[in-house]
């Protein structure tokens, strides 16, 4: 007679597919998140850039981005990871800065994008 409580093994397979649909989720919950809290703030950012001016972006937030986007993808998230380096490369080109974005553009190709 077997305990029905005792955990059964969970089949390589069915892990494999499980974290993808982890990851799935997980991406469109913060491209969801992502746009709306772009929506929620864009009053606040319109009311901002006339009382001190647009945002500049700097070379340090490239760097956030893509190291950000290197850690996701050691953690197997390359979903995720790619939406950070496409954030990398809209700055980059919003910046000028041709170097970073064609090496940002480099590091997308990497992850299948």
């Amino acid at each position: 007679m077997t305990n029905s409580f005792e955990q059964q093994p969970i089949p390589e397979e069915a892990m494999e597919n499980n974290a993808e649909k982890q990851e799935k989720a997980l991406m469109e919950m913060m491209k969801k998140t992502h746009y709306e809290a772009l929506r929620d703030l864009q009053p606040l950012n319109e009311y901002l850039e006339k009382k001190f001016g647009p945002v500049e972006y700097t070379e340090d937030d490239i760097i956030r981005y893509k190291e950000m986007a290197r850690l996701l993808e050691k953690a197997g998230l390359n979903n995720t990871a790619i939406f950070f380096l496409q954030g990398a490369m809209e700055i980059a080109q919003e910046c000028g800065d041709n170097e970073w974005a064609e090496d940002l553009k480099l590091n997308l190709a990497k992850l299948g994008k």
